[in-house]
C-alpha cells in the first residue's frame, strides 16, 4: 500500500473497453477478489460502437458499467465516437495521470489475481522516487528464474495489467519516424532484446500504417530514457 501519516492509499483504477460483456464481468470480478477494492477509485473508458453491428455489444457493455458498486468512487467515459483502442487508452492514461499522481491500468479482457493491488501498491510506494524504474508489470511469461528473489526488473514493458506514475508517463511519445531515422542498428539491435525478439518491427509498422498500437511506444520511450 501507499502509505502517507498512517493512512493507507490506494492507486487509482483505470479501466478500458469496447464490446467484451463477458470478459468485462470476469475482470471485475477478479478485482473484488482483492481484499482493498473497495478503498480504489475506478475511472474508466468505453468506446464507442465502430459499425452498426457493434452498438448492441456496446451498449450492454455500457449498462453493466453503470451497475458497478462497491468502489471508493467511480467515473465512467462514455466516448461518442470511436476512438480505437491505441488512442482510447493513451488519451484516457493521460487525462487520469493529469489528475492523478500514479495509476494502475487494465483491459478488459484480462483477469488479476487476489494479490494484484497489494502488489501494484506496494511498488509505486516502494519505486516512487527511483527514476530508474518506470513501469510495475503484473504480467510475466512462463519462464524459470533461478532466484529466490520474488520479483525482478527488465527493460521490457509488459503492458498487461501494469502502472505508472504521472512524471514518467509525461514523457511518452509516439513518433515511429523519429526512432527509425535516428535509431542506430547497435541501439536497435538492444532495443529488440538483443536480438532475441523483433519488437523493432512493430515500430516499422507503425510507420506504414500496416498498424496502430501504443505499448511498444511506450516501451520505446522507457527505453530512451
Amino acid at each position: 500500500m501507499l502509505y502517507k501519516k498512517n493512512r493507507i492509499i490506494c492507486a487509482p483504477i483505470v479501466i478500458f473497453t469496447y464490446k467484451k460483456y463477458f470478459s468485462l464481468k470476469k475482470l471485475i470480478q477478479s478485482i473484488k477478489k482483492n481484499k482493498t477494492y473497495k478503498y480504489h477509485k475506478l475511472y474508466i473508458f468505453s468506446d464507442a460502437p465502430k459499425i452498426r453491428t457493434e452498438i448492441t455489444k456496446v451498449k450492454r457493455v455500457r449498462n453493466y458499467l453503470n451497475k458497478i458498486k462497491g468502489f471508493k468512487k467511480k467515473k465512467i467515459t462514455f466516448r461518442k465516437k470511436n476512438f480505437g483502442l491505441a488512442l482510447n487508452i493513451t488519451s484516457g492514461i493521460s487525462e487520469v495521470l493529469k489528475k492523478e499522481k500514479f495509476a494502475i491500468f487494465l483491459e478488459d479482457d484480462l483477469v488479476v489475481s487476489r494479490n494484484f493491488l497489494n502488489y501494484m501498491n506496494l511498488n509505486l510506494s516502494k519505486y516512487q522516487n527511483n527514476r530508474k524504474v518506470w513501469h510495475i508489470s503484473g504480467f510475466n511469461f512462463n519462464i524459470k528464474i533461478n532466484s529466490k528473489e520474488t520479483q525482478f526488473f527488465t527493460r521490457v514493458a509488459n503492458c498487461w495489467g501494469w502502472a505508472t506514475w504521472s512524471n514518467r508517463w509525461k514523457n511518452f511519445k509516439k513518433n515511429p519516424n523519429e526512432i527509425i531515422n535516428k535509431w542506430s542498428k547497435k541501439k536497435i539491435k538492444k532495443f529488440n532484446f538483443d536480438g532475441t525478439y523483433n519488437f523493432f518491427s512493430q515500430i516499422q509498422r507503425n510507420e506504414d500504417r500496416t498498424l496502430n498500437s501504443w505499448a511498444i511506444f511506450w516501451y520505446s520511450t522507457i527505453f530512451n530514457k
